[in-house]
């Protein structure tokens, strides 16, 4: 087999192997995770009496309704003493489907409606991902932060 021919086979052997479609025409069965995006780094500095129950409430109130993923949280008792200290959990992840493949050059009505029936399921399903991955941030962003006002002394 000469040069020429040796790479173009290496070639095609490293597509087939990547997972690529680019041989087959078809899209690839890969699909990746969606995940929101990551919060800027913050700290929240909360002062409250720890022998309060209505302050303990208000405070995990405060902590569930503003809290970031990746936040640092420092619930300080009234005399300056470090009550709790945690970092909120990163942003979760779900499985993403994988969008439809393009259509090829001069494509029958057919493809294209096919294609345009492909492409609206694949938009719905990213935007019942991305939902639920707003609920899945928010219920896991309220659970911390119950956890942290749990984990102070006096409670």
């Amino acid at each position: 087999m000469n040069a020429p021919a040796r790479a173009a086979a290496l070639g095609a052997l490293a597509l087939c192997l990547s997972g690529c479609a680019f041989l087959s025409g078809q899209p690839s069965s890969h699909s990746g995770t969606d995940t929101l995006p990551a919060a800027r780094p913050s700290v929240l500095i909360v002062i409250t009496n720890p022998d309060s129950p209505a302050a303990l409430r208000t405070t995990a109130s405060l902590i569930a309704s503003t809290a970031r993923t990746g936040e640092r949280v420092i619930i300080l008792g009234e005399g300056g003493a470090t009550l709790a200290a945690s970092t909120a959990p990163p942003p979760p992840s779900v499985q993403a489907p994988a969008p439809p493949a393009p259509l090829g050059q001069q494509p029958t009505s057919f493809q294209r409606a096919r294609y345009a029936t492909a492409l609206r399921q694949y938009k719905a399903a990213v935007q019942t991902a991305e939902a639920t991955l707003r609920h899945l941030q928010q219920a896991e962003l309220t659970a911390w932060a119950l956890r942290v006002v749990a984990s102070t002394p006096g409670t």
